[in-house]
């Protein structure tokens, strides 16, 4: 079984066993159920949601079921994880690789004082992808973390975040999904957009649907748009939105970089979103350059190297997290 399926299939999934996707929408399901391997994938969510319906019997509830399959799944993933691979745990730390990503992550069951348990989630190298009980999926960048309780997604979806961190969330009106962050609380339906946390501000950045931002306490609410970035000072407690860099803000997340006849400033700035080192470029090179190649996981100094002998730029690194393409 796949680690994880985009929320947009897994929403079409949802529909169609509760039988509430619209024509189009079955259409679509249909689509992808034609294509060959998914009907293996669907397979494994109907055979749950089958046996959750017949223990059920008359009091069958479709909302309830779907989170009941999600916990579920959730649950095999997880031991799949740790079963299929030979881990090395140290200090509570396993090495493994999360879906496309290599990265080093800590798994941790947290006993918290009124007695209830909660999950966290934190990569300690690389990129992470964890799929969540609800169907959300979440992707953590070096350093960061999600926790959560253990009761996640039954009636709640609350959710603390800390770091750079890429939420797809999976619609649910009933239960909004709402996370924590530096002091910053983020209210969603369904949507997909990036929170980073790392430093003195909370940035938050709307690929698709809606967000409400409210300061911890306080009533204020702040209602994002898709293409905008809000800026949130810790300190202050202000909160800008603007419209900006969204697709540059989410590179880091994604699973390969492609460029196409790119200028070099184009380049430039986006190895700087991807590896999260600022790639600066002379002024003389603005506009100038072709660059037609595909990075995976390649360093960035591969990278620069291969630049440098196709283009004829020289590039030098100021520091572990500065260089320069002149």
């Amino acid at each position: 079984m796949r680690t994880n399926l985009p929320s947009e299939i897994i929403q079409l999934i949802a529909g169609h066993l509760r039988e509430t996707n619209s024509p189009e929408q079955e259409k679509k399901f249909a689509e992808w159920l034609a294509v060959s391997g998914n009907d293996a994938e669907y397979n494994k969510y109907l055979k749950i949601w089958k046996e959750i319906a017949e223990a059920s019997a008359d009091s069958f509830d479709t909302e309830r079921a779907w989170s009941e399959l999600n916990r579920r799944l959730a649950e095999e993933r997880r031991r799949n994880f740790f079963s299929s691979r030979i881990v090395r745990v140290s200090a509570g730390i396993a090495a493994a690789a999360a879906v496309v990503f290599v990265s080093i992550f800590s798994y941790n069951i947290i006993y918290e004082s009124s007695g209830s348990k909660a999950v966290e989630f934190a990569s300690v190298s690389g990129k992470s992808r964890v799929s969540l009980p609800d169907g959300s999926n979440v992707t953590l960048d070096t350093g960061a973390s999600v926790s959560y309780e253990e009761s996640f997604g039954k009636k709640t979806r609350n959710i603390t975040a800390d770091g750079r961190v890429f939420f797809d969330v999976f619609k649910n009106k009933r239960k909004p999904f709402v996370i924590e962050t530096g002091g910053l609380k983020i209210k969603v339906l369904g949507t997909k957009f990036d929170v980073d946390s790392r430093l003195d501000e909370v940035i938050v950045s709307l690929v698709e649907g809606s967000v409400s931002l409210t300061r911890i306490g306080k009533e204020e609410e702040s209602i994002m748009k898709p293409g905008e970035v809000a800026v949130y000072d810790k300190k202050s407690g202000d909160v800008r939105i603007s419209k900006g860099d969204v697709r540059g803000s989410i590179l880091w997340c994604s699973e390969r970089l492609s460029f196409h006849d790119a200028t070099l400033d184009k380049v430039c700035h986006d190895l700087s979103k991807w590896y999260g080192v600022n790639v600066v470029l002379a002024d003389n090179l603005v506009g100038k350059g072709c660059i037609n190649f595909t990075i995976t996981d390649e360093s960035l100094e591969s990278v620069l190297s291969i630049i440098s002998a196709t283009t004829r730029v020289n590039y030098r690194f100021e520091s572990p997290k500065s260089a320069i393409v002149y």
